[in-house]
């Protein structure tokens, strides 16, 4: 049985429990215990409006369609991926590769563009051989 000391409302007690329900993490093969889900916004298709008249019923099913969904599968301290400058926010090993993948395009895509631009700009200015002519 655990026993957590607190403090309430300026009374210290003695709490004792069971234990928390502890998860597992779920990436395949591993058991160790959850500390994080995954944060990666799945795409949720966006409902259009509803007329009026519509039953309250369906005006939260379409609220719920509206509402951000995120992957939530549990993540153990070795599997969790922090994504760099943002603050608590993790990401599974799935979709940590994809956050890189799509992280190294919007690099390599800014330095071409960056090497064309310069270019372009050369070309303009007949600084390229052959624009002597």
């Amino acid at each position: 049985m655990a026993c957590t000391p607190m403090n309430v409302g300026g009374l210290q007690v003695i709490v004792c429990s069971r234990g928390t329900k502890r998860e597992r993490c779920q990436v395949p093969g591993c058991s160790r215990w959850c500390v994080a889900l995954c944060d990666y916004e799945l795409s949720v298709p966006l409902a259009r409006g509803v007329r009026p008249g519509t039953s309250e019923k369906t005006r939260s099913a379409v609220k719920d369609l509206n509402t951000p969904k995120t992957c939530d599968i549990r993540l153990c301290a070795v599997h969790k991926w922090a994504i760099p400058g943002s603050e608590d926010r993790d990401l599974c090993p799935a979709h940590a590769k994809m956050h890189k993948a799509k992280a190294a395009a919007t690099t390599s895509a800014g330095h071409s563009r960056g090497i064309l631009g310069a270019i372009s700009q050369r070309a303009l200015a007949g600084m390229l051989p052959g624009d002597d002519e």
